[in-house]
């Protein structure tokens, strides 16, 4: 009869706590890549929204519609959208809002990558060299390890950028 109770306990927990689980699994705030070669591809992209982000080899990187957000943080990439403010002569300010170009974004990441490479620690993940034009032409950047190891890239949910895996 103890057994039967324990079971039957055991089996009512685990049936409360199974929703819990998957929707916590299903909460996942991010996307994650890990390969030796990985694309980013920024052309025909949806709108970047503000503190959307892409962490690459442990680096994050993170999109600011604020302009003075942005200045706060070493590793900062424009959002599609950056803001800013007109004072008007009654000294109010009026919010407006310029469009920032994808390639722009995609240049400025792949720098900021290479950046990081040269400053933090040159084993990370650097926009290929025989490929940088790609990412000045197309806006599309192929990262790799100077020793071709693999490497892991995550992004935020709704990151709209195409991440491609390329298998050897």
């Amino acid at each position: 009869m103890k057994n039967t109770l324990k079971r039957g306990k055991s089996t009512l927990l685990f049936c409360l706590m199974l929703p819990l689980v998957l929707l916590a699994a299903a909460c996942t705030s991010e996307h994650t890549y890990t390969g030796r070669v990985i694309e980013i591809d920024f052309r025909n992209i949806d709108e970047i929204k503000d503190e959307a982000w892409i962490e690459v080899d442990g680096v994050r990187y993170t999109h600011y519609q604020n302009f003075m957000k942005s200045k706060q943080d070493a590793y900062s990439l424009p959002a599609s959208k950056e803001v800013y403010y007109i004072v008007k002569k009654d000294s109010s300010r009026e919010q407006r809002y310029k469009p920032v170009n994808d390639f722009s974004i995609a240049i400025r990441l792949g720098n900021s990558i290479d950046l990081a490479h040269t400053r933090k620690d040159t084993t990370l993940a650097r926009v290929k060299i025989n490929e940088r034009y790609r990412m000045l032409a197309f806006g599309t950047l192929i990262l790799q390890r100077p020793d071709s190891t693999a490497f892991t890239v995550k992004t935020s949910s709704e990151y709209p950028a195409k991440i491609t895996v390329e298998v050897p």
